[in-house]
C-alpha cells in the first residue's frame, strides 16, 4: 500500500495556507489566526514564515505575533529579511519582537540593525530583542552591557509611557546578567513610579 501523502504537519500547513489565501476572509481574522497559531507549538512554523511575504500589513502583523509567541523556532533569517522591507514603525516593532524570540537570533546582527533605527519605540524593541538573544547565549566581548543596558535602564527610569518602561524592564530581565540585575535593583530603589519599582524588584529577584 502506498504511504499516505502528507503527514499531519503538512496537512495543517496546507489547510491554513489555503485559508489565508481566501479573499472572503477578513484581514483581521487572518491576523488573529496567525497570532493564535504561535500559541500552538505543534503548528508548522512554515505557515507563519510564509505569511511574512503577504502584501497585507495585517497578515504580516499576525505572522510576527505568532513568531513572537511560538517556542523553539529558528527563523531569524526570514524574520530579519522581512524586517528590512517594513517601513511602518508598528510592524518593525512586531518584527523585532519576533526576531528576539528566535533561538538562533544573533546578538551581532540585532546590534547592527538596532544602530540603524531612528524611532524610539522601534529602538526599544530592537534592544529588547538584543537582550533576549544575549540572555540565551552571552557572547564574550559583546557590547550589550556597554551599549544596550544603559539605554534600557534610561527608558525604564525616564520614559513618559508606562508601557515603554515595562518593555525596558522585560529587556533587562531577559538579559539575565549581573549587570542587568544591578540595573533592575537601581530602578527598584529609585524609580518615580511605585508600580515600576515593584515590577523591577520582582524581576531582579526572580531572574529570567
Amino acid at each position: 500500500m502506498a504511504p499516505k501523502r502528507g503527514g499531519p504537519g503538512e496537512q495543517t500547513q496546507i489547510f491554513f495556507a489555503t485559508h489565508l489565501r481566501k479573499t472572503n476572509v477578513p484581514l483581521e481574522e487572518k491576523q488573529n489566526v496567525l497570532a493564535m497559531l504561535g500559541m500552538r507549538d505543534t503548528a508548522p512554523a512554515g505557515v507563519l514564515t510564509g505569511a511574512l511575504g503577504d502584501s497585507n500589513e495585517e497578515v504580516r502583523a499576525g505572522a510576527y505575533q505568532g513568531l513572537a509567541w511560538r517556542n523553539e523556532t529558528m527563523e531569524s533569517a526570514k524574520v530579519r529579511s522581512s524586517l528590512k522591507q517594513e517601513t511602518d514603525s508598528g510592524l518593525r516593532c512586531l518584527a523585532y519582537e519576533a526576531w528576539g524570540n528566535q533561538i538562533d537570533a544573533k546578538c551581532s546582527e540585532i546590534q547592527n540593525d538596532y544602530r540603524k533605527e531612528t524611532q524610539p519605540e522601534v529602538q526599544l524593541r530592537a534592544l529588547k530583542a538584543w537582550a533576549r538573544a544575549y540572555g540565551r547565549q552571552p557572547v564574550d566581548g559583546d557590547s550589550f552591557a556597554v551599549e544596550a543596558l544603559g539605554q534600557l535602564e534610561q527608558v525604564a527610569m525616564n520614559d513618559r509611557d508606562p508601557g515603554e518602561r515595562k518593555e525596558a524592564l522585560l529587556g533587562l530581565q531577559a538579559a539575565g546578567s549581573k549587570e542587568s540585575k544591578d540595573a533592575l535593583g537601581r530602578i527598584a530603589a529609585n524609580n518615580s513610579s511605585a508600580r515600576i519599582r515593584n515590577m523591577a524588584k520582582s524581576m531582579s529577584s526572580s531572574g529570567h
